[in-house]
């Protein structure tokens, strides 16, 4: 079942009534579902479309794109990308998977091996966070204390997935941030580590538009297992190094192989300067 119900009946309802009454129905069930939810069980899955410029010097160039998927739970939330746990669980049962309509083709050995491999777990009541990642030999996390960001609220709104929502703007971790979140869904969570508005954050910008989360779909009732799949025995390490071997893969895949994994490359003219890729990740600070 879906989050968003369509307004049906009366023909003399008009159009604000019917307005008022489908956001009536959503608060509604959203507070039922959050409180029929035990801890583990998911309380709301929220999909977001993600993009961000990795050349910085070049707005023009090709961005980064995912599907980052939010999924709450009542103390604690989870973050990942949609399209690389689905991918690493369908990967041995079928080449082709359905993403919304869209017949995506998986490989058997590196399943959406160009999408993001970090999943952040988020503790509410702890008032921490884990990233976990997978780039050497052994899977990897690191502990961090939450910081809420400072809203400031503004009167502007939006419509999103029919949902009327209002604007917020901070800054936070090294960005200027502005993002609209939907009151009539009383969650307090949103994409990667933003959190804190009086409502589910629908869409997520910076200023310089570098990056962006545009929620596509919601579900509130989860009719089958999340495409979460955790990294099994985890090492922990200091967020510094995980950050180092982040920048590294991305700014040079085939050093981190040869520093990770062991694996020796050559590039095609050993005689000729490697250049380095872009690399520009959304904490900045």
């Amino acid at each position: 079942m879906h989050l968003f119900i369509h307004a049906t009946g009366n023909s003399k309802l008009n159009k604000s009534m019917k307005t008022n009454l489908l956001l009536l129905c959503t608060f509604l069930l959203i507070r039922q579902v959050i409180f029929a939810q035990t801890d583990s069980s998911s309380v709301l899955l929220a999909k977001y479309d993600f993009s961000i410029l990795n050349d910085t010097t070049n707005q023009n160039a090709n961005r980064h794109t995912d599907i980052m998927l939010l999924d709450i739970r009542k103390n604690f939330s989870i973050f990942y990308s949609y399209l690389k746990h689905l991918g690493q669980k369908q990967s041995n049962e079928a080449n082709n998977i359905q993403i919304s309509g869209t017949t995506v083709k998986a490989s058997t050995r590196i399943p959406f091996a160009d999408k993001e491999s970090e999943y952040i777990e988020i503790n509410y009541e702890a008032n921490n966070y884990k990233v976990y990642d997978w780039i050497s030999k052994q899977p990897h996390y690191y502990e961090d204390s939450l910081i809420k960001p400072q809203w400031v609220l503004w009167p502007d709104t939006v419509t999103i997935l029919n949902v009327p929502c209002q604007k917020a703007t901070t800054s936070y971790r090294g960005r200027n941030i502005i993002a609209w979140f939907a009151k009539n869904i009383p969650l307090q969570y949103g994409p990667w580590l933003y959190n804190g508005l009086p409502g589910l954050i629908m869409k997520l910008e910076d200023d310089r538009n570098q990056f962006s989360f545009i929620c596509r779909e919601i579900v509130t009732k989860v009719e089958k297992e999340p495409a979460f799949v955790p990294y099994k025995n985890p090492e922990k390490i200091s967020k510094k190094l995980a950050q180092e071997r982040k920048r590294l893969r991305q700014e040079d895949p085939i050093a981190s192989s040869q520093k990770e994994w062991g694996i020796s490359f050559s590039y095609g003219d050993s005689n000729k300067p490697h250049k380095k890729r872009a690399y520009n990740p959304i904490e900045l600070q």
